[in-house]
C-alpha cells in the first residue's frame, strides 16, 4: 500500500498488535510514536499520508492537537483508533473532517479495511464515522410533535446539541457559518424555554429526539 503511515499510541501491546495485523495484510508502518511531542516532531520532519492515533496519549486528550495538525496538514488522513467508545467523540471527528474512527475492541481487520477503502478511494462500508456523518447531516429530519415549534434546521441543531457539540463543531458538521449556528442555537434555547445548551441537550434526551450511538457491529 503506497501510503506513508505514522501511528501514535502509548500502549506497547496495541503498537505490537497493529504491526502484527498490518504485516498479515502487507501493510507497513513507517513510524510509531508514543506521545504528542514525538508526533509533532515526526510530522515536522517527514511527510506522512495517514495518521493512526489514539484519542488520548500519555493522559492528554488528543482532539485539539489533532485539529491543529489537520489545519496545518490538510492532506493528512486522520484515523482515530481508540478504546474510547464515546458517541460525542465520533461526532466531533465528523465535524473536524477526520477520515475514520475505529474501535480497538472490534475486529482488528476493521483498521485494515479502513486503509484499503482509503487506498481505493471508496467509502468504507464499515465506517462508524461515515454512519454518524450521514445521520448528522441529513437535511430532512422528521420533526417530533413535541418539537413542532422548531424548524427543520433547528431540529438539526438540537440533535447536534444532544451529541454534545460546540458551536464551532456544529459549524463544521453542517457547513454553515459560526454566526448562523449561534443564531440557530439562540432560537432553539428561546423556543425550548431553556437557559443554556446543556439544558437543551437534556431536553433532547428526555423528549427522545433523534440521536445516534454505536451499534453492536462496531464492537465485533
Amino acid at each position: 500500500m503506497p501510503f506513508r503511515i505514522i501511528c501514535a499510541n502509548d500502549s506497547e501491546v496495541v503498537r505490537q498488535g497493529i504491526e502484527s495485523i498490518f504485516t498479515q495484510h502487507g501493510i507497513s508502518t513507517d513510524e510509531f510514536v508514543s506521545d504528542h511531542m514525538e508526533l509533532e516532531r515526526a510530522l515536522s520532519r517527514e511527510h506522512f499520508d495517514v495518521l493512526i492515533c489514539e484519542s488520548r496519549l500519555q493522559k492528554i486528550d488528543m482532539l485539539e492537537p489533532l485539529v491543529e495538525i489537520h489545519k496545518q496538514l490538510r492532506d493528512l488522513k486522520i484515523i482515530i483508533y481508540t478504546h474510547v467508545a464515546n458517541p460525542t467523540l465520533v461526532a466531533q471527528c465528523v465535524a473536524y473532517r477526520f477520515y475514520d474512527f475505529v474501535l480497538q475492541c472490534g475486529s482488528a481487520t476493521k483498521l485494515t479495511t479502513s486503509l484499503q477503502a482509503l487506498y481505493l478511494g471508496k467509502p468504507n462500508p464499515e465506517s462508524v464515522l461515515e454512519r454518524f456523518r450521514i445521520f448528522m447531516t441529513q437535511p430532512d429530519w422528521p420533526v417530533p410533535s413535541i418539537a413542532d415549534q422548531l424548524t427543520r434546521r433547528e431540529v438539526q441543531i438540537v440533535v447536534h446539541l444532544g451529541l454534545g457539540l460546540s458551536n464551532k463543531e456544529i459549524m463544521g458538521s453542517l457547513g454553515i457559518s459560526l454566526e448562523t449556528v449561534k443564531e440557530h442555537v439562540q432560537n432553539v434555547l428561546r423556543k425550548l424555554k431553556v437557559n443554556d445548551r446543556t439544558a437543551a441537550a437534556v431536553w433532547a434526551l428526555r423528549n427522545r429526539m433523534p440521536t445516534i450511538t454505536f451499534s453492536p457491529e462496531d464492537f465485533k
